[in-house]
């Protein structure tokens, strides 16, 4: 993809024009600023590109809502993307939920997953954290090709997670350019007490009571409790996207 324009006119064919009038406004609304981003630079979303044997290439929006676009160059006095057909997945597909975690924090992280292999069994959630990687892998390639891929970023936030330095300098800025671009929900869990109100993400709604945090809990049995209570949040999440 190197030497290619990086702006784009835009042109649609009469199958793109009519499968986007038949969209409802919000997921019209949402296909319509993904072809303003990929005119202005497609490139830029290279993870989400795969090329087609009719040198095409198909965009896969995630998350909510799922849609595919169908575009190819074409040759004109500009440079050019001809739209060739918008497609909106409407079929219950399994979300995608990326877990950033402080590897200190791995016990309520082995907690958390058990439970969420629930969901995983209904076919709702495909979950991933790193130790999903396997060795041999490039580990910070699979991280970010599956933050890349997320519908929704979990944190689990304690003195840990705010003190790592990859969290901090890697997986935050990422995942706060996704959130801001409304690709990701973004959705935190309170383990330790910390500052929350100097945190960013911490505006939006935890899945557990901020006040109480899980290490707070005494016994393993309220922490299976409150765990039960933030897969069940998830879950409903889930069914609402």
């Amino acid at each position: 993809m190197t030497d290619r324009p990086t702006t784009y006119e835009k042109k649609q064919t009469p199958r793109a024009e009519a499968a986007l009038e038949k969209l409802a406004a919000k997921e019209r609304k949402e296909l319509e600023r993904v072809v303003k981003g990929l005119c202005a630079d497609p490139w830029k979303y290279e993870r989400r590109l795969e090329e087609t044997a009719d040198k095409a290439w198909i965009y896969r929006h995630y998350p909510s809502p799922r849609f595919e676009i169908t575009f190819k160059e074409i040759e004109a006095e500009k440079p050019t993307l001809l739209f060739v057909h918008y497609g909106i997945k409407r079929t219950q597909l399994p979300r995608r939920a990326f877990i950033s975690y402080s590897r200190k924090d791995s016990k309520y992280l082995d907690e958390l997953v058990t439970l969420l292999s629930l969901l995983e069994d209904l076919g709702k959630l495909k979950v991933f954290s790193d130790p999903e990687i396997r060795a041999g892998d490039d580990w910070e390639e699979e991280i970010f090709t599956a933050l890349e891929e997320a519908d929704y970023g979990i944190l689990l936030v304690s003195t840990d997670f705010v003190g790592s330095d990859f969290i901090k300098s890697r997986e935050l800025p990422e995942i706060k350019k996704a959130v801001e671009a409304s690709r990701l929900v973004l959705l935190w869990i309170p383990l330790r007490p910390v500052p929350y109100e100097l945190l960013w993400f911490t505006e939006k709604q935890a899945l557990s009571d901020p006040a109480k945090p899980l290490t707070d809990l005494k016994t393993k049995a309220q922490r299976e409790a409150a765990f039960t209570e933030i897969v069940r949040k998830i879950n409903e999440r889930c069914e609402a996207d």
